[in-house]
């Protein structure tokens, strides 16, 4: 790939897109020169700064690691795994581990007037997810300091301590060495829904069964359009295969799937893997 000054990109490539194109083809060609960048020596260098604040997309960010925001961004800005087509300019989304808030960045660059709730447990992402919406100044971003489970109280989670990354906390102790328990305080998803959800994102490290059994089970899931949702095989218990517990829900509530999984190597049993599943209602 071609490496342009970014005043160019903005200037040409943008514009062009602008005009002809609308919003969603903007953002893939500056994505992909982004990701060009991103990836490049220059960007990866800066890990030795030990920086913790960039700009991408116009936007301040505030982060733990470069190596981390690259992954977030790869993911969500580059792959665009968060992408849907709402029959709203104003879609109503529920982000269900927001961590430092790329992921809203994402659906208020996609969909600026979209009304966002986003729930975060960890307190050191929430400090920097809250810094991220309040400095871009995005309206209509509600924030929650909680997790989202089928009860209202508090649940464990785990980290490794010495790490300062939450993309690798989890609700197992042990897993990738974390080893660090932590209470945070945990809220019913069904609570928060009472009208009609655009779209739907979660990646609650392992919990997302449980919280799905109890949306239906409070028929609130009957709202739910659109779904994304990382499902995490084999995190808990090597021995237990249950996915067809969470697509069974999803059938019988009216919504067809599709299932994506990067595929690294053979076959090996009892393997973790976190496939994306991307519902949509019939």
């Amino acid at each position: 790939m071609a490496h342009y000054p970014r005043s160019f990109v903005k200037t040409h490539v943008l514009g062009n897109a602008v005009a002809k194109t609308g919003n969603m083809t903007l953002l893939s060609h500056y994505c992909k020169y982004i990701a060009g960048y991103i990836g490049s020596q220059e960007f990866l260098s800066k890990q030795c700064l030990q920086a913790h604040h960039d700009t991408l997309l116009d936007y301040k960010i505030n982060f733990f690691s470069y190596y981390d925001l690259q992954h977030l961004f790869h993911e969500i800005f580059t792959h665009e795994i968060y992408a849907f087509s709402p029959d709203t300019q104003e879609p109503f989304i529920i982000d269900c581990g927001s961590n430092i808030g790329i992921s809203i960045l994402y659906f208020k660059t996609v969909y600026p007037r979209a009304h966002i709730i986003g729930f975060e447990p960890d307190q050191k992402a929430f400090a920097l997810l809250s810094k991220n919406i309040k400095q871009n100044k995005l309206d209509n971003v509600q924030l929650i300091n909680k997790a989202v489970a089928d009860h209202e109280g508090e649940i464990t989670f785990y980290s490794n301590p010495d790490q300062n990354v939450t993309t690798r906390m989890n609700m197992v102790s042990n897993q990738l060495g974390c080893t660090q328990e932590t209470r945070v305080q945990a809220t019913k998803l069904s609570g928060v829904i009472n009208r009609p959800v655009d779209f739907l994102k979660m990646d609650i490290e392992g919990a997302e069964t449980q919280v799905f059994q109890e949306l239906a089970d409070s028929g609130k899931l009957s709202l739910v359009k659109n779904i994304v949702l990382e499902y995490h095989h084999h995190m808990h218990d090597s021995n237990r295969d249950n996915l067809s517990v969470l697509l069974g829900i999803l059938e019988k509530h009216g919504f067809g799937y599709q299932l994506h999984v990067d595929r690294d190597g053979s076959f090996k049993p009892k393997t973790e893997q976190f496939p994306l599943i991307y519902a949509y209602k019939k």
